[in-house]
């Protein structure tokens, strides 16, 4: 009988050479992988969590005694997505095998059943912790040398995604990891409260370099939102926990007005709403997009646009061109929970709904409260602007999840950072 932490283990380390795109630093590679593991394509990945799924269920260790909380929406969202498959089959003349076979990055979210179970154990956690953090580390080194040296030659020594060079020789930007290396600080951000543990030098120095990497050469303004909302949430309540918490209280008023003033810096120099900045087109178009696919939601009336062929469809998909304001140039995976919903309809609402108000009673009633708010804050200002079911950011939103679970089935963790500061 195979052994599943073990299966597991060497499955998810092979998962994270391949979101960490480890590949990058072996030429031709990924110019193999374009259609099975890219920015927009991840089908080994899905292939390798059936597996997890069926090692799972085929295991005599397999146990339902940790609770999994979000087992009904995602079952539920699985569910929905199957029909809408069906559904949108027939509507826009589609086989079934096609129609799933360009849309099954949604189904991704089965990865939340393995991976639930397998973060509930705490040697796992502390495990995958361990590694995402080392692996991380090398790729965000890797990646800031990269990005200096290309500032000053434009000289690039790694080998990236096709997708990812023609973001950078268009949009002089470093888009491929982003969504990963957010998480990550996102992780390392709950890691006082999730193992009871003072943060490491690894763990200082990849908060680091998340930053200056979202800053400097992603320039992802919501990557670098979320990351620095989280990491100053974490040292907030970490402060106001620690045995100097009255200086810290004494101290609050140039705390939040220095929060407030670097927040503000921030949103400045990135020209958030700066319709006139070099930045003003990306603004324009999610505007646009909002506009698009809140229009959509009731599309085909129980669901929204569907799962129409991208090709025969980009003018329903993307908005038609001369008829659509900024037709032509949306995406649904740039603008949220709205965008989301413009495809899947209610369910998609439904599911997000679900998923927020099972956070917000965690908050209130259930364990680990700075773990649920820095979930909530993760997910929450996620549904603004990324969609948390778009292809690369379904894998850390399943594991947010999971970790949620672990956080509300053990709270002994999270009693120990009072005394670490």
């Amino acid at each position: 009988m195979i052994e599943v932490n073990k299966a597991y283990k060497v499955l998810l380390t092979i998962i994270l050479v391949l979101q960490f795109y480890f590949f990058d630093i072996i030429p031709k590679i990924n110019e193999l992988l374009i259609n099975a593991n890219s920015e927009y394509s991840k089908k080994i990945q899905l292939f390798l969590f059936v597996v997890m799924c069926l090692i799972l269920a085929f295991s005599k260790k397999r146990t339902m005694s940790e609770k999994k909380y979000f087992s009904l929406p995602i079952m539920f969202l699985l569910i929905s997505i199957f029909l809408i498959s069906i559904a949108s089959a027939k509507i826009y003349d589609q086989s079934m095998l096609s129609t799933i076979s360009t849309y099954y990055s949604f189904y991704l979210v089965i990865a939340y059943f393995p991976l639930s179970y397998f973060i509930s154990n705490k040697e796992n956690l502390v495990w995958f912790y361990g590694t995402v953090v080392k692996m991380s580390l090398l790729y965000l080194i890797l990646q800031n040398i990269q990005g200096i040296i290309y500032k000053i030659t434009h000289v690039v020594f790694l080998f990236y995604t096709p997708i990812a060079l023609q973001n950078l020789s268009m949009l002089q930007r470093f888009t491929e990891g982003t969504e990963i290396i957010t998480f990550v600080a996102v992780l390392i951000s709950m890691k006082p409260f999730l193992l009871g543990e003072k943060w490491k030098m690894s763990d200082y120095s990849t908060l680091v370099l998340v930053v200056s990497f979202n800053l400097f050469f992603s320039q992802g303004r919501m990557y670098l939102m979320i990351a620095s909302i989280t990491i100053t949430v974490s040292i907030l309540i970490q402060l106001y926990t620690s045995r100097h918490k009255s200086l810290v209280y004494i101290l609050s008023p140039i705390i939040i007005l220095g929060i407030l003033f670097l927040f503000g810096k921030i949103i400045s120099i990135l020209n958030f709403t700066n319709t006139t900045g070099e930045r003003a087109a990306s603004y324009i178009i999610r505007t646009y997009s909002y506009e698009y696919f809140y229009q959509h939601f009731f599309y085909n009336k129980w669901f929204g646009i569907g799962f129409a062929d991208p090709t025969q469809y980009k003018w329903l998909l993307k908005g038609a061109v001369g008829f659509d304001a900024g037709g032509g140039l949306m995406t649904y995976q740039d603008v949220g929970m709205v965008g989301t919903a413009g495809i899947l309809g209610i369910s998609g609402l439904i599911f997000f709904a679900i998923v927020v108000l099972s956070l917000v009673v965690f908050l209130f009633r259930g364990r680990n409260k700075a773990i649920t708010t820095l979930i909530l804050l993760y997910i929450g200002v996620s549904l603004i602007s990324l969609s948390p079911l778009d292809t690369g950011r379904i894998f850390p939103f399943v594991l947010i999840l999971a970790i949620s679970d672990y956080s509300q089935s053990s709270s002994e963790e999270g009693n120990k950072i009072v005394k670490q500061i």
